[in-house]
């Protein structure tokens, strides 16, 4: 199988694994009456942000070149996956603080490809 296709679906699992993982830690946190409904909304989305970074490092520390290219193109898959899902198995409209996060999470990745090949 294709080296990047491997890394894509590595990627992909980091994301969904780091994103279930904090999710899970936040609510156990609210649930316990640690923090307030505000502050885990806060903390979900930068965490949900912290996921995508560690992804997009992952992506560009496996990269040989090209990693802005290779960030950019798991983005579009990701955004295009998020819209898909979005519109047929939740709901039929976005809202403004939800676009924004898909915004943010388009943006973080390729910076963490960048960085990553950095790294190496």
């Amino acid at each position: 199988m294709n080296k990047n296709i491997i890394n894509f679906i590595i990627t992909f699992l980091i994301i969904i694994i780091t994103s279930l993982l904090f999710s899970l830690i936040t609510s156990l946190l609210v649930f316990n009456n640690v923090i307030n409904n505000e502050l885990y909304m806060i903390l979900n989305g930068i965490l949900g942000g912290l996921s995508f970074l560690v992804a997009g490092l992952y992506l560009g520390f496996k990269s040989d070149n090209k990693a802005l290219i290779k960030g950019l193109i798991f983005s579009i898959f990701f955004l295009s996956l998020s819209l898909l899902v979005n519109f047929t198995l939740i709901k039929d409209t976005f809202e403004f603080k939800g676009v924004l996060e898909l915004i943010i999470h388009f943006v973080i990745l390729p910076i963490g490809s960048i960085i990553g090949i950095n790294l190496k």
